[in-house]
């Protein structure tokens, strides 16, 4: 330890014990915290004296010093006095506090960051994949650099606020848009720096409403968005992105019933124009919650995205070198570092989440599945916690008007619904899922279909 670092520890220690309640506010907007101390008594010292000012004990030197054996601390009495009395001696006042502060951060940043690379040196040296070195280094240089305060006055952050509420007034909603009205009354767009989880059971739809959503955002609102598919690869996307857009029959496309020339119309109007906007996929198997919280905040800084998509939750990859309780557990860390990464970069995340399947009761009645709910979430461990917003797509919940089968096929009646909003009402959505076209109606884009339907017959 340097003299700079042990005088600047000892000054801080000395102006806690002489002005408690103010180095204690100066810390909290700076960001100081006991683990940034690199001396364990500086540290314990620190900590002691946040148990007994919680406790409405106040602060000298000697009920910290006595502080010690009530909280049952293992530090030399004596040599916790002398750094005690000593500190003391240095701090003669706070003017200095702010930049000794700074100094023991900065200090401990650049501890982090040697561990970081010298964890990485010693995981390359074990065998491990490059590629998922290099994430991981990404994601927890990323974490130390946010972990680095910078202090804000409430008149810029009042500033901010407003500047906020005149820019959600002239784009209709403070986040990003929903590509349906209906869906947008409840959410009020998908909230920037938070996840919006949108859960169903297989073959339900959610990765086509998620991609639906991508499609209008970049394609609509021009505004960059990725998408992680750990499910499909960037063909079928773009495949089911331009049969949205064209609106042609997918399985046309599959059993090749299309000619040539309807083939170079679909590529035209389909996956050639979804090229040309702002979406971006990552479709590499097997990406880890750190893969993807650095590529979240590489492609934030570098290409300026500011939705993210990612299908779907539970088949993320096991992070090498981890081990949990359980798969709650590591849901759990998953969630919470993607919620990390969301508000680091203040990009909106529509998180797929697949859903435990219905009781057995239900499947031998041949009943439909049951509307999930937030119970339903699979090894949900902490999802209800880091969620903002939870949807749930399901089977229709109100009697509605069906077409035969052979008129409209693959044509389904569903509700989507907004179970959980922090920060807005919850409701249902009635819509349909066209299958064949990928995407899904409101009731008013159903109604245009059908007619368009009777005049071309």
């Amino acid at each position: 330890m340097s003299d700079l670092e042990v005088s600047a520890e000892k000054y801080i220690i000395g102006c806690m014990v002489k002005d408690y309640a103010y180095t204690r506010s100066l810390a909290g907007n700076i960001g100081l915290e006991s683990k940034h101390f690199e001396s364990k008594t500086s540290r314990t010292l620190w900590e002691i004296a946040e148990t007994l000012y919680g406790k409405g004990i106040d602060i000298d030197a000697a009920s910290v010093i006595e502080g010690i054996e009530q909280t049952g601390q293992h530090l030399d009495a004596k040599a916790a006095s002398t750094l005690v009395l000593s500190a003391m001696t240095i701090a003669t006042s706070t003017q200095s506090l702010p930049l000794h502060m700074n100094t023991v951060m900065e200090k401990a940043t650049i501890r982090s960051a040697k561990s970081t690379f010298k964890a990485a040196e010693s995981s390359l040296d074990n065998g491990e994949d490059l590629d998922m070195t290099l994430a991981s280094v990404k994601h927890r240089l990323a974490r130390i650099g946010h972990n680095i305060k910078e202090s804000v006055t409430i008149g810029e952050r009042l500033k901010g606020m407003a500047n906020r509420y005149k820019t959600v007034r002239t784009q209709g909603c403070s986040g990003i848009k929903s590509r349906w009205a209906h869906i947008q009354r409840y959410t009020a767009g998908y909230p920037f720096g938070k996840i919006t989880v949108l859960g169903a059971r297989p073959k339900m739809g959610k990765s086509t409403l998620a991609l639906n959503e991508a499609v209008y955002t970049a394609m609509a609102e021009k505004v960059p968005t990725v998408c992680f598919s750990l499910e499909m690869d960037q063909d079928e996307l773009l495949e089911k992105a331009g049969s949205d857009i064209a609106e042609v029959d997918n399985m046309r496309l599959k059993l090749g019933t299309m000619s040539s020339e309807e083939i170079d119309d679909f590529m035209h109007k389909g996956p050639e124009t979804v090229s040309k906007a702002p979406l971006y996929v990552e479709d590499k198997p097997g990406q880890t919650v750190e893969q993807i919280c650095a590529k979240i905040r590489e492609y934030a800084n570098e290409r300026g995205v500011r939705f993210v998509i990612i299908d779907y939750l539970q088949i993320i990859s096991s992070s090498p070198g981890k081990k949990f309780q359980s798969r709650t557990y590591e849901i759990q860390n998953m969630t919470n570092e993607i919620r990390i990464a969301a508000k680091e970069t203040g990009v909106a995340v529509l998180l797929l989440s697949q859903i435990s399947r219905p009781l057995k009761s239900y499947e031998n009645a041949g009943a439909l599945d049951p509307m999930p709910k937030m119970s339903d979430l699979k090894d949900s461990g902490a999802i209800e916690q880091d969620a903002y917003i939870i949807m749930f797509i399901g089977h229709c919940t109100i009697s509605v008007e069906s077409a035969p089968s052979w008129m409209h096929p693959g044509i389904d009646p569903v509700t989507i619904r907004v179970d959980a909003n922090r920060g807005g009402r919850t409701g249902e959505v009635h819509m349909r899922f066209n299958k064949p076209f990928n995407k899904f109606l409101s009731d008013t884009e159903f109604l245009n279909y059908k007619l368009s339907c009777q005049e071309s017959a």
